[in-house]
């Protein structure tokens, strides 16, 4: 009996990727984080501290971080190094090494309630190396991230 990849690998086979094209893998990935980094706002919560092997596992793909309203004067920096920490551990097709998450502050931007962050990495998917370039903004009320 023959059976069908799951969904996740067909966006990864060589045959998908070279069809589709950097642009289609680029699409996707964007997406993906987008889901990555607001899984948390859509789950419930967990007290995973006694169980350490389950908190760092891919089966737990929510951050405490985002899971409710972000102080006003949170430090962006601690907030991206968070990004980057959810980034390397969930996101396997960025090559770890390569993340950067840099916070955009701009003090004439009238985006009160959120703040800008600029996303960089590589990507290695069938030798071809692709960067990958995203600004999110991640809505301090409530904790949802929103890529431009």
């Amino acid at each position: 009996m023959k059976t069908s990849s799951p969904v996740l690998f067909d966006k990864l086979s060589s045959q998908t990727f070279r069809k589709r094209g950097a642009s289609f893998f680029q699409e996707t990935l964007s997406r993906d984080i987008e889901n990555l980094l607001n899984d948390a706002s859509h789950s419930a919560y967990f007290d995973l501290r006694n169980y350490e092997y389950v908190d760092n596992s891919v089966l737990n793909l929510g951050s405490s971080v985002f899971n409710e309203s972000i102080p006003i004067n949170t430090n962006p920096i601690v907030l991206a190094e968070k990004i980057t920490e959810i980034l390397s551990k969930f996101e396997p097709r960025l090559d770890s090494n390569s993340i950067r998450v840099t916070p955009i502050i701009d003090k004439t931007d009238n985006q009160v309630l959120s703040i800008l962050f600029d996303i960089q990495g590589i990507s290695n998917i069938n030798g071809d190396r692709i960067e990958i370039n995203l600004r999110i903004a991640l809505d301090y009320s409530c904790g949802v991230v929103s890529i431009f």
